[in-house]
C-alpha cells in the first residue's frame, strides 16, 4: 500500500501561508501562472515558469527566492525526479537559515517535506533523521492551534506511518483533524486529506471498519470540490479498494480500482500515481482470478517504474511482490520465486534483513511454495514470516495472528492435528479451538478442557515447536 497518499494543492497552498505570514507577496503574475499549472498537473509547464523566474530573480538569499526553490522541489516531486527536488528544497532550507531562527515552522515544515522525499526513495535513515527533527521541533511552537501545525501533524504522521508506528502516526492524524474542525468546521476541504491518513494508518492497525469510516468522509469532500480536482480521489480509492480486497470483498475492490484509474488521466502517464493505481488495480484482478489481465496491467506498471528510476524503490518491491503472488496462481513457479526474491531483495536493501515488511515477501514465498505442493519450504517460509512479525510487532498484532492461520492452513492440509491445535491454540478461546478440530481431536480436547487451557497459554511449547519443524 502506498504511504504517501499526495496532498497535492494542500502542497503548494502551504508554502503560500506560510511566506505570506512573513511579510512576503505573490503578485508575481508568471508565479501565479506556476501554481496554476501545478494545480492542473501539468508539472512540466510549472517547473519552466518557476526555472524562468528563479532564473531572472537577482536576489540570490532572501526568502522570496527560498519560496521559488520550494516550489521548484515541489514541481520535480511530482515528476518523479526526487534528487533535483530534494536539492531545491536544501538551498530553500539554507536561504531561510540567514534570515529565521531555527525554531521557526518554516524550518519545521521543510524538515517534513526532505523527510517525505527521502522516505520516497528509500533513504530511511535520512528520512528519520529529519522526521525526528520535525518531531523535536513542533513540541517547542507555542502556538499549536493554526492550520499550519495541523498540515505538520499529519506529514509526521505519515513518516510514523512508515516507521510502522502506526498507533502513533493515526494520533497525529487525529490531532490534525481536531484542530482544522475547530478553526473550519466539518465541511473544509483539507480534512479530506486528513481524514485519508488517518484511514491509512488503521488500516496498518487492522480497524478496517474505522479506516472505511474515514475513507468516505474524504471521499465525499473530494467529490464536494470542482471537477478539476477530481484526481485528489485517487489516493482514497485505491485505497478503499485496498480494504475491500484485503477483508475478501472483491467485487467491491475491482469497483474502487476502476474509479482510481479512471481518476489517474489527469496525470501523465508515466507518472509514479498511474504505477501505483496500475498495480493496485492489477492486484484486484488478480483477486477476482482473473490472472492473464493481471499480469498485463502488473507489467504495464513494472514498465513505469522502471522508467522513471525506482529500480530499486519500495514501490516496486510492493509490485514484485503482487507480481510474484500472480504467477504462483498461474503455475508459473520458477518465474514466481525468481520475482519473489527481487522484491525480498529490493525490500532488505531499504529497511534491513530483520525489518518486519520483509515479511511480505517470505509470506508470499510461503504461498509460491504451497501452491506448488513443496509442503517443507512452505512451512519454513511460513516460520520466517510469523517470527519476523513476531518479534517486531507482538503476539496480538493482526499480521502477526494473519501468519499463524497460514500456518494452520499447511498444517491442516498435512493433517498434522498436534500442530494444527498448537496455532489455534494461540489466537482462539478454548471453545472455539475445541469446535474447531477435527472429530477425532474434539473428543479428546473436549474429554479434558482444562489442559486445553493450559496448552493455550504455554507459549514457549507453541514457539519451540514451530522451531522443530
Amino acid at each position: 500500500m502506498n504511504l504517501f497518499p499526495e496532498d497535492r494543492l494542500r502542497f503548494l497552498n502551504l508554502h503560500k501561508l506560510y511566506f505570506e505570514d512573513f511579510g512576503y507577496s505573490f503578485s508575481s503574475q508568471d508565479h501565479e501562472k506556476a501554481h496554476k499549472a501545478y494545480k492542473d498537473c501539468r508539472y512540466k509547464e510549472s517547473l519552466a515558469i518557476l526555472t524562468k523566474i528563479l532564473e531572472n530573480y537577482l536576489d540570490k538569499a532572501d526568502v522570496f527566492r527560498a519560496n521559488i526553490h520550494n516550489d521548484i522541489g515541489a514541481a520535480y516531486f511530482k515528476l518523479g525526479k526526487f534528487s533535483e527536488s530534494i536539492s531545491h528544497f536544501k538551498e530553500s532550507f539554507k536561504i531561510i537559515e540567514k534570515f529565521e531562527p531555527k525554531d521557526n515552522i518554516l524550518s519545521l515544515q521543510l524538515y517534513t517535506t526532505i523527510s517525505a522525499v527521502y522516505a520516497k526513495i528509500g533513504k530511511l535513515p535520512e528520512a528519520k533523521e529529519y522526521q525526528q527533527l520535525a518531531q523535536n521541533l513542533i513540541e517547542k511552537l507555542e502556538n499549536k492551534e493554526i492550520d499550519e501545525v495541523a498540515f505538520l501533524y499529519d506529514e509526521i504522521g505519515k513518516m510514523l506511518t512508515l516507521f510502522c508506528e502506526y498507533s502513533s502516526a493515526y494520533r497525529y492524524h487525529l490531532q490534525a483533524i481536531e484542530i482544522l474542525k475547530k478553526n473550519h468546521g466539518e465541511n473544509f476541504p483539507d480534512l479530506a486529506i486528513s481524514y485519508e491518513y488517518a484511514a491509512s494508518s488503521l488500516r496498518f492497525l487492522g480497524r478496517y471498519n474505522e479506516a472505511l469510516d474515514f475513507c468516505q468522509k474524504a471521499l465525499k469532500l473530494f467529490e464536494d470540490k470542482s471537477s478539476d480536482t477530481h484526481y485528489l480521489s485517487v489516493g482514497v480509492l485505491n485505497l478503499i479498494a485496498f480494504i475491500y480486497g484485503i477483508t475478501n470483498i472483491y467485487e467491491k475492490a475491482g469497483e474502487y480500482m476502476t474509479k482510481a484509474m479512471a481518476a489517474t488521466k489527469f496525470y501523465e502517464k508515466d507518472h509514479p500515481e498511474v504505477a501505483y493505481t496500475s498495480h493496485q488495480l492489477g492486484a484486484s484482478f488478480h483477486l477476482l482470478n482473473r490472472y492473464h489481465e493481471a499480469e498485463s496491467i502488473l507489467n504495464q506498471a513494472e514498465k513505469i517504474y522502471l522508467q522513471i528510476g525506482f529500480d530499486n524503490h519500495p514501490d516496486l518491491a510492493y509490485l514484485y511482490n503482487t507480481m510474484a503472488t500472480n504467477q504462483g496462481a498461474m503455475d508459473k513457479i520458477s518465474s514466481a520465486l525468481q520475482t519473489i526474491d527481487k522484491s525480498l531483495k529490493i525490500t532488505e536493501l531499504n529497511f534491513g534483513k530483520g525489518h518486519p515488511k520483509t515479511a511480505t515477501q517470505w509470506s508470499t514465498r510461503g504461498k509460491i511454495y504451497f501452491h506448488a505442493d513443496d509442503h517443507t519450504n512452505a512451512i519454513k517460509s511460513y516460520k520466517q514470516a510469523y517470527f519476523l512479525l513476531l518479534n517486531n510487532l507482538g503476539r496480538k498484532h493482526v499480521y502477526t495472528i494473519r501468519s499463524i492461520a497460514d500456518l494452520f492452513h499447511v498444517f491442516k492440509h498435512l493433517k498434522l492435528f498436534e500442530y494444527q491445535l498448537c496455532v489455534l491454540s494461540r489466537v482462539f478461546p478454548s471453545i472455539r479451538l475445541c469446535l474447531s478440530l477435527p472429530e477425532n481431536q474434539k473428543a479428546r480436547s473436549t474429554s479434558d478442557i482444562s489442559e486445553l487451557r493450559k496448552l493455550k497459554d504455554r507459549t514457549v511449547y507453541f514457539d519451540n515447536n514451530l522451531c522443530l519443524i
